[in-house]
């Protein structure tokens, strides 16, 4: 069994939200639900690497591995607009989601998140919904500060 399952089942801790507006319940009685930015939330789960087909515009039928980082949440969440947000303009706002295990993360700079692969950690950041060929999921976390488990600072951008 890979680091990444393995982790995941032990954790029993839930997912912290900071988000102060209202939102709209869920189906999933188990999913908690986050605001897209400018709100700001606070995620729990494990760093691991995900290895994904990037398109080449150079060659159309290349499609060569690529790796991102994720977090593999410890519970499923919900990303939703406030109550009364007109969701049929994705121009304007980006779809619902429900039911997100996974999030691909977007760190600023270069910073490399090779150390804590594998471990659990508290992200701090925004969400915001995959709107090009660079985003492999559906939600994005653009971080800002990064604890490990025990709530120790690893990153503070």
């Amino acid at each position: 069994m890979n680091s990444e399952n393995n982790s995941k089942e032990h954790l029993d801790r839930n997912t912290k939200n900071v988000n102060n507006a209202s939102v709209k319940s869920t189906n999933n009685i188990h999913s908690q639900s986050f605001l897209y930015e400018p709100s700001v939330s606070i995620i729990e789960g494990i760093i691991c690497k995900k290895a994904v087909c990037a398109v080449s515009h150079e060659l159309e039928d290349s499609k060569p591995k690529d790796t991102i980082i994720v977090i593999a949440l410890s519970n499923k969440i919900s990303i939703v607009n406030p109550e009364g947000v007109d969701t049929t303009n994705y121009d304007e706002n980006p779809p619902n989601e429900y039911n997100i295990d996974t999030i691909q993360l977007v760190l600023p700079g270069y910073h490399s998140l090779d150390k804590s692969i594998g471990h659990l950690v508290h992200l701090t950041g925004t969400f915001f919904h995959g709107d090009n060929g660079n985003h492999f999921t559906d939600i994005l976390l653009s971080v800002k500060q990064i604890k490990d488990g025990n709530d120790s600072t690893v990153y503070k951008y």
